[in-house]
């Protein structure tokens, strides 16, 4: 699966930075799986902070590793695209395949056909254990930023690395004004990664790696109860005080007037709430509900507001679409022999895609525009 830290307690030796208020780091046991055989997923193995002495916020100076597969990934993009920081650090895309495997003791993570950072990785488990020679396979997820000067992986952590990238660099950035975590609206905007995190983007894959039945249930039933959640919250009236609807003896309640964001007064405002629930929303149909959910259940089309906030997200940032690419996510989570194979991906992401979504001829142009392999990524798919 693609690697992501669930609440954990910083670890002793880590640098506080201005990513520590981030909710997915400081912990919240309301939110840990307490069924039998529920999936817990590690905390992140790399820690390092930017802006210190030791990482400091220099233009060039790091690589994005990332995969279009994952939703995790996607959210650093994102927030790297929204704040125009294309120039200042620099992404290497991974394939869609794992190296080598755990039970046969040859594991090296991700394959990497191009390296851009001049260093000849071949894998993520180069990357890794460049300058950490003792690292091994401990994590060799991906995002992971790597620091080119010290030719080290510097933070693998998407929470950090969307805060991180949110503030740290405004001063290469082209849209240095936009602020995603502002400090007025950080209790909202972590309120509601406190249940999208564990409950939708988490979810999924606590649903698809359950060990038990129990556990898949729970997961199951807080997910649609969390998507339930923020349906009711995406009319104007459910996010905050001053917009909430009237006593009865006041007036009906305001219901039909849609908020644009999930935070902030009025319609909302874009803020890393939506830029963090986006991506797995954005997987749910074509991906998720058939992989991990086996079709069982509502698609997001049973919850007209957040698909209504997913489209807006992408049809009205145009920073957004080239983070984009929902074939090569189907591509990349088909395993022979599963629900999803590489021989129905296809037809999967043609029947299961957003109706607003491109198809796949039209995707080729920003694939190229990154200068993916020309056979990216069927001569990158691994069979299992």
């Amino acid at each position: 699966g693609l690697h992501r830290s669930v609440f954990f307690a910083l670890p002793p030796h880590t640098a506080t930075g201005s990513f520590v208020h981030c909710v997915e780091m400081i912990g919240d046991a309301r939110h840990v799986p307490k069924a039998k055989g529920a999936f817990v997923r590690p905390r992140s193995a790399v820690m390092g902070t930017i802006g210190t002495e030791e990482y400091p916020a220099e233009a060039g100076r790091y690589v994005l590793f990332v995969n279009f597969t994952c939703g995790w990934c996607h959210r650093v993009l994102l927030v790297r695209a929204l704040k125009g920081l294309d120039a200042a650090i620099e992404v290497c895309h991974t394939g869609l395949d794992f190296v080598g495997s755990r039970a046969k003791g040859d594991f090296r993570g991700w394959s990497i056909p191009r390296d851009s950072t001049g260093n000849g990785f071949e894998t993520t488990y180069d990357v890794y254990n460049s300058n950490r020679p003792d690292y091994g396979d401990t994590q060799l997820s991906v995002p992971l930023l790597f620091d080119r000067q010290k030719k080290v992986v510097v933070n693998n952590d998407s929470a950090a690395l969307c805060v991180a990238l949110n503030s740290d660099f405004d001063a290469f950035a082209e849209n240095p004004g936009l602020d995603l975590y502002p400090v007025d609206l950080r209790d909202d905007i972590d309120d509601v990664n406190a249940i999208v995190h564990p409950h939708i983007s988490d979810g999924v894959y606590r649903i698809g790696f359950a060990k038990s039945e129990e556990a898949a249930s729970e997961a199951r039933t807080k997910l649609y109860e969390t998507l339930a959640r923020l349906e009711e919250r995406l009319l104007l009236g459910c996010g905050h005080e001053e917009d909430a609807p009237p006593p009865d003896d006041e007036g009906p309640p305001r219901r039909g007037l849609k908020k644009k964001f999930l935070c902030g007064p009025g319609e909302g405002t874009l803020t890393l709430a939506d830029v963090r629930a986006f991506p797995h929303l954005f997987r749910f149909n074509c991906i998720y509900h058939l992989c991990f959910l086996k079709s069982q259940g509502d698609t997001l089309g049973a919850y007209p507001n957040v698909a209504d906030l997913v489209r807006r997200l992408y049809c009205d940032f145009p920073e957004v679409p080239p983070t984009c690419d929902l074939h090569l996510a189907t591509l990349g989570y088909s395993t022979p022999g599963k629900l999803l194979t590489p021989d129905n991906a296809d037809a999967r992401f043609n029947d299961f895609k957003w109706p607003w979504y491109p198809d796949i001829p039209h995707l080729l142009p920003n694939r190229k525009a990154l200068g993916l392999p020309d056979d990216y990524p069927r001569g990158y798919l691994t069979t299992v």
